[in-house]
């Protein structure tokens, strides 16, 4: 169950009251203590990712950006820096569990251009 929702180095695994208690890495690599209910729905200690960093690249490559680097797990989210197709830099915000793009906006410290999306709010 826990390995199936991307979590790997799983010890320590015990019963106790009433639930599964596991330490384990999650998909972000973060240490975690996680519960699993008599449901099966799993409970960590602290916000996780469900897919790695290497999912996260190919799925950003997969939506066509290109030069992905950069990917870090950052409050809550995968945050990713990656060339679109005529080469403007972005920043990615992913969606932990199904790697969807949440958002994305002009690389502001690698690209200095004015946005279409600022032009179009001045113009306003």
């Amino acid at each position: 169950l826990l390995s199936a929702q991307g979590y790997t180095s799983i010890n320590d695994v015990e019963f106790k009251e009433g639930m599964w208690t596991a330490d384990a890495k999650s998909a972000d690599g973060n240490h975690v203590e996680v519960k699993v209910d008599n449901s099966g729905k799993i409970i960590p200690d602290q916000h996780v990712a469900t897919i790695g960093k290497d999912q996260i690249i190919i799925m950003a490559q997969q939506a066509g950006y290109k030069n992905v680097h950069d990917v870090d797990f950052e409050g809550g989210v995968w945050k990713v820096e990656a060339n679109m197709a005529d080469g403007t830099d972005v920043e990615l915000k992913m969606d932990p569990n199904d790697g969807h793009i949440m958002g994305s906006e002009a690389d502001k410290v690698q690209n200095t251009d004015v946005s279409a999306e600022d032009a179009a709010e001045r113009k306003n």
